[in-house]
């Protein structure tokens, strides 16, 4: 039996908790841009360079994680939950890296952040991102599922 598209309602969900998520970064870092430099003003010790040093770093290291552990998960999981997973994974390092800036107003710590956005980014749930998670969407054929390694799933690329 061919494998049927999920129903619109999940990718819905995943549409919304997306956003919810980027949203969330979002109105962090505006409040970081908002109050960071009045923060940043009344402090007596500036905060010291690892921090910011460390949200950078640490946003290239869960940038790669949000890529493999949704692929790492066992057989089984809901598409959803990969596409969740790895969506709170660059949210977690993008969230860092707005605290780290608002506090430091280094840019290295803003870097962090503009990497965990844009790793937010590509979890977006479009229909390649939800085919290489090993989804289907409405359209596609029986043969069409991807089954391989690879952004699109097919090991002939």
């Amino acid at each position: 039996m061919p494998p049927r598209p999920e129903p619109p309602s999940v990718r819905y969900i995943a549409y919304v908790i997306w956003g919810s998520l980027l949203l969330g970064v979002l109105v962090l870092t505006g409040v970081a841009a908002f109050i960071g430099p009045d923060l940043r003003a009344a402090q007596d010790v500036p905060y010291p360079d690892a921090l910011p040093l460390s949200a950078a770093g640490l946003n290239v290291v869960l940038l790669a994680g949000a890529r493999f552990l949704p692929r790492a998960m066992r057989a089984g999981t809901p598409i959803l939950t990969k596409n969740i997973v790895a969506t709170a994974v660059c949210e977690g390092g993008a969230l860092f890296a707005a605290v780290a800036w608002m506090l430091s107003g280094n840019r290295h710590a803003l870097a962090g952040l503009i990497m965990g956005l844009g790793g937010i980014a590509i979890c977006f749930p479009n229909d390649t991102r939800w085919r290489a998670l090993g989804g289907t969407v409405a359209g596609d054929l029986p043969g069409d599922r991807p089954s391989g390694p690879g952004i699109s799933g097919r090991s002939d690329r």
